[in-house]
This record gives C-alpha cells, sequence and structure tokens, in this order.
C-alpha cells in the first residue's frame, strides 16, 4: 500500500503535467488564431473580418478568443509584433 506522502506526490505531479497541457492548449489556441487573423485580414481585410470569423476559423467560441485577446486590434498589434 503506498503511503500518503508518495500518492500526495502523485498527484502534484498529475496536476503539474495537466497544468503544463493547458498552457500548451492555450498557447497553441493562441498561434491558430493568430494564422487564422493573418490569412482572414488578407483575404476580407481588418474592417472585413470579425471575431465569429476567426472563432469560427480556428473552432473555438466567440468569446473563447477574448481569454487570448482583448480585442481584434489586440490580435492585429500581436501580429504586427
Amino acid at each position: 500500500m503506498e503511503s500518503e506522502r508518495s500518492l500526495a506526490a502523485e498527484g502534484s505531479r498529475s496536476l503539474r503535467r495537466a497544468a503544463t497541457r493547458a498552457r500548451r492548449a492555450s498557447r497553441d489556441t493562441r498561434e491558430a488564431l493568430l494564422d487564422a487573423a493573418l490569412a482572414q485580414f488578407s483575404r476580407k481585410g481588418f474592417g472585413g473580418t470579425s471575431i465569429r470569423d476567426l472563432a469560427g476559423a480556428v473552432g473555438i467560441r466567440e468569446s473563447s478568443v477574448y481569454k487570448h485577446f482583448s480585442s481584434k486590434q489586440a490580435i492585429l498589434d500581436a501580429l504586427i509584433e
């Protein structure tokens, strides 16, 4: 039978791995949004592209875009950087 300490250590490692996966997924989504924005802005222009367009291209909810960027302008600023 495992000790409480080893169970706690395994739980801690599991939480760290989950947090690492979540950060990686968030970073991947951010990059996907930037890729979609570049394509959409190039094709339809900044004014012709909506947050809905970008969310749809990435496969996320519109509200989820705001987890990564505060506005469409912030997305453009990130692309320019």
